[in-house]
């Protein structure tokens, strides 16, 4: 039975309950050096007066006897406001300067608790840090650049310095001895058609990667690069034997390149922020920080912020989806056991 039903042994008497939830309005007066205690949501906090009256804000007026606050039958004085970055709050009143966290949303919500205390200096620092955080690598929207290499020193170079997944097509028609067959010009655009309409499509997910150098024998071929090793390799180029000569022949297989193109996709790695769950490229600095004399000069403060990483198998299907939409493709995805075999339906192909 409840306490508070009557008739039980606990029952709560009216006076204790009322002494129990009795609030009242209170001046707050005493030596700096006096402690309070201070209930803002439900999450308790301790402090001295002369902390919360060292800057001229909201609580300055609240703790120096200018303004009444509430306080419970516990002594306790209530703050109807979420106690998760109080003592973020508390912090910024003692030393003047906060570590703000890496993570936008909650740089966010220690602004929004500023404003709300009028603590004007730790507004400043909350927005000059978010203005650094909006310094990103974004591209402008419909720019996408796709770096030319020679050499397999370079290739080597670029995929280990990135976390995407990495597709690289080869064309170079210097390496060719011979002639090409009828179809082979039109296959080499086609080629390089696809090329071009994957990079428009997932340049924001996959790092792209012409090669014109002649290093290497074949005259068109496509590689894929995920976590920093080559993970597939399909060539477009073969010799026919014509009666009294050779040819060189460039195919374009369209499904394979499409194939492996999905294949690559699951090597894509996300970036979560360890904090809010967000995308932490949105969510945290850019990669090119600033030196260790600017995070000591307010207003920039910077805490170190870890991003955990994860790789979904549905990403698979993501992929998939994404491409057969680029090409109008019908697909019906059937799952045998740990097996998934794709089974496609091609419809007339969309114009681009």
């Amino acid at each position: 039975m409840s306490p508070f039903l009557p008739g039980s042994k606990n029952a709560m008497t009216e006076e204790s309950a009322e002494k129990l939830y009795s609030t009242r309005l209170v001046t707050v007066s005493g030596p700096p050096s006096q402690y309070v205690k201070l209930n803002v949501g439900g999450a308790l906090y301790s402090t001295t007066i002369s902390t919360l009256i060292k800057h001229d804000s909201m609580l300055q007026a609240m703790f120096s006897g200018r303004m009444e606050v509430l306080t419970d039958s516990e002594g306790w004085i209530l703050i109807d406001r979420c106690g998760k970055h109080f003592g973020t709050i508390l912090n910024f009143l003692r030393d003047g300067n906060v570590v703000l966290p890496d993570c936008r949303v909650e740089t966010l919500e220690i602004l929004a608790e500023a404003k709300y205390y009028l603590i004007q200096e730790l507004v400043q620092q909350c927005q000059d840090w978010l203005s650094f955080m909006k310094k990103e690598d974004v591209e402008p929207v419909g720019l996408c650049k796709v770096p030319i290499i020679c050499t397999k020193k370079d290739c080597d170079r670029i995929v280990s310095s990135t976390t995407k997944p990495v597709i690289k097509l080869l064309l170079n028609r210097h390496n060719n001895k011979y002639s090409y067959t009828s179809q082979s010009d039109d296959n080499l655009m086609k080629n390089l058609e696809l090329f071009d309409r994957l990079v428009l499509r997932f340049t924001d997910r996959v790092l792209f990667v012409k090669d014109i150098g002649a290093e290497n024998a074949e005259v068109c071929q496509w590689t894929f690069f995920g976590q920093g090793r080559k993970k597939a390799e399909v060539c477009c180029t073969s010799i026919v034997y014509a009666t009294d000569k050779k040819q060189t022949k460039v195919e374009f297989p369209e499904a394979r390149i499409y194939e492996e193109a999905m294949n690559v996709l699951l090597f894509e790695e996300r970036h979560l922020c360890a904090r809010c769950g967000g995308d932490a490229g949105r969510c945290s600095p850019p990669r090119a920080m600033p030196n260790a004399q600017q995070l000591l000069t307010p207003p920039f403060a910077h805490a170190q912020h870890s991003s955990s990483l994860s790789v979904r198998p549905t990403r698979f299907f993501d992929a998939l989806w994404q491409i057969c939409i680029l090409q109008n493709i019908i697909v019906m995805p059937c799952l045998n056991i740990r097996m998934c075999k794709v089974a496609s339906i091609r419809t007339p192909k969309a114009e681009f």
